[in-house]
């Protein structure tokens, strides 16, 4: 864990999960993959399997939610409600990141993208959750899998001033994934 942030995170600040939604036109954004589904209240997203014909570059798709983050300390903790190929990407952007790449995790800090890729060696499962710490005022943020830190996944530091969370779905098994509540 970053040994400047968290040292008492037991009050999240800021935007509370709860109060996270997917955003509409980043799931649908042409990227040459697969689009992502929405549910109703958009907060849960899966690749949509009917647009797996049409993927043309790549298997992976962005999703981001609507409310950028800016402020204090907050996370942003989604729950893996189906697998899918055992990988997953999540972190956040700051607004003006490209949606254009085929693949999220490909690009950097630089880019304004700060991504965690997780994959076959965290042993995802269904009912896993995935959360990410972001502390302005320290400048870190970290990430957690079921309240652990992932071995191998270095906080990042020296934050951007605005964020926005985002999630990176890869169509092969058709994962799906929810936003959950803070106290999740």
């Amino acid at each position: 864990m970053c040994s400047k942030c968290f040292a008492e995170f037991s009050a999240v600040e800021n935007l509370p999960s709860e109060a996270l939604f997917f955003d509409r036109a980043s799931a649908e954004f042409d990227n040459g993959g697969p689009r992502i589904m929405l549910s109703e209240a958009c907060r849960s997203a899966e690749v949509n399997q009917e647009s797996l014909g049409f993927v043309q570059n790549t298997g992976w798709h962005q999703v981001r939610t609507q409310q950028e983050l800016e402020a204090g300390a907050t996370e942003f903790k989604v729950r893996i409600d189906r697998v899918g190929n055992k990988e997953i990407v999540v972190g956040f952007v700051t607004p003006e990141a490209t949606q254009e790449c085929y693949c999220l995790h490909s690009c950097t800090p630089a880019d304004g993208v700060f991504v965690w890729y997780v994959g076959f060696d965290a042993d995802l499962q269904s009912g896993d959750v995935l959360t990410v710490r972001i502390d302005f005022d320290a400048g870190c943020a970290v990430l957690e899998h079921n309240g652990e830190a992932l071995e191998g996944k270095a906080p990042f530091e020296e934050l951007p001033g605005r964020v926005v969370p985002v999630v990176e779905l890869y169509a092969h098994k058709m994962p799906k994934i929810t936003i959950v509540d803070s106290e999740s």
